[in-house]
């Protein structure tokens, strides 16, 4: 198991290799599926409440678009030199699902726009309600905390700050407390423990 890795022998048709990359587009893949279908959905949708759980089905995909675009990026391109990037090879991006696309790379800048403009589209469509340590769903806060993610990759310190802060600083988040009470005799850190 892992031969090629022990053996110093990693090339990109290395079984192990080629699976994470075949993954990643294929969740991308399924992601454009939806997003291509769900217009249609929404226009033979007339509840209110459907449709508002539609808008946030919508941000769940373009954050796990997202994740999924950032972590090909991270794993299949040099890393991110603002001077360069314009310059330096990125990802295929595949916007659609049933109209065919041309199989060429993006530079590495437009590969990290993209991702941040379904960022921003997820951060539009997503609420706050379910943001919390283990959520089942990609929450606000999972795209805030990617957004920070992906602006440290681009050596964008001033926007990683300001998405890292805003994680810190949500209440859902915070550090268990050594003073506030949770049970009878024990703290948040306490009962941490």
């Amino acid at each position: 198991q892992y031969g090629s890795f022990w053996l110093w022998q990693i090339r990109s048709t290395t079984s192990e290799i080629e699976s994470v990359y075949a993954s990643l587009y294929s969740v991308i893949s399924n992601c454009n599926f939806f997003l291509e279908k769900v217009g249609q959905v929404e226009a033979n949708t007339f509840n209110d409440s459907q449709l508002t759980s539609l808008g946030y089905y919508k941000g769940e995909v373009y954050t796990l678009r997202a994740l999924a675009y950032s972590e090909l990026i991270k794993l299949f391109c040099e890393a991110y030199d603002p001077a360069t990037a314009k310059q330096t090879m990125g990802v295929v991006l595949r916007k659609g699902y049933s109209k065919t696309e041309a199989a060429e790379r993006a530079s590495l800048y437009d590969s990290y726009q993209f991702v941040l403009a379904d960022l921003a589209k997820a951060e539009e469509l997503l609420d706050s309600d379910y943001d919390q340590y283990s959520s089942d769903y990609a929450t606000k806060a999972m795209a805030e905390a990617l957004h920070a993610r992906v602006a440290l990759y681009m050596q964008d310190w001033e926007t990683a700050i300001e998405y890292s802060t805003r994680l810190i600083e949500n209440r859902a988040f915070a550090l268990s407390s050594a003073s506030e009470a949770y049970t009878g005799g024990q703290t948040f850190f306490q009962y941490m423990w």
